[in-house]
């Protein structure tokens, strides 16, 4: 151990068999080489205070993924499962994508269905529900099942009832066809539309 490290030793056995480990440990904060020895005991005692709570933040964010693997592996399939273009019932206003457009109907869906989209998904789904159906509802999840260069088709979970604040966890499916009210004639006009949708 010196002002900016210290060395762990793990020994790992299996089937009687065991390997010593050497694990080097940065300091958050290194401690200067010229402090006093009280000085420097105390910055080493801080630092493995510090090393020690993230840590245990880590193992029980660990422990906390594995008791809820099952609840996150489902969570995904469903989200795929409404990215998924099978049986979409197309709206009378649809126009199927032909040439470059193609690709990048393909591409913005992709991209739409990331992460960083999936708030803006659910703003999406929720402004569209309550203008077509006249009430609110808990959007769960959402996602891009097609797009085209007239509109795109958003498929979206959302609790069925909400009674005293707390949320049902029986979910709906509802196929959302959202117009552009144009159709775009080439990728940047289609791109222009799709994201003044999205970030409305």
């Amino acid at each position: 151990m010196d002002e900016k490290h210290l060395d762990i030793e793990a020994v790992l056995c299996e089937n009687e068999e065991c390997i010593t480990l050497s694990v080097p440990v940065s300091f958050p904060s290194p401690c200067h080489a010229g402090s006093s020895l009280d000085s420097l005991s105390e910055c080493i005692y801080d630092n493995i205070n510090a090393l020690d709570f993230e840590a245990t933040r880590m193992v029980e964010k660990i422990r906390h993924e594995m008791d809820n693997f099952e609840a996150y592996r489902a969570e995904e399939r469903r989200y795929k499962e409404l990215s998924r273009c099978h049986e979409v019932e197309l709206p009378h206003w649809w126009v199927n994508p032909i040439g470059e457009l193609i690709a990048e109907c393909e591409f913005l869906k992709k991209l739409l269905n990331e992460d960083e989209f999936s708030k803006d998904l659910r703003g999406l789904a929720c402004r569209t529900m309550s203008t077509v159906l006249g009430e609110d509802f808990d959007v769960q999840q959402a996602a891009v099942a097609l797009i085209g260069p007239a509109g795109l088709v958003i498929r979206a979970n959302y609790a069925d009832e909400i009674l005293l604040g707390k949320t049902t966890f029986d979910l709906e499916t509802a196929e959302l066809p959202i117009s552009f009210q144009t159709a775009a004639r080439n990728p940047g006009e289609l791109r222009e539309l799709v994201l003044r949708t999205v970030e409305i």
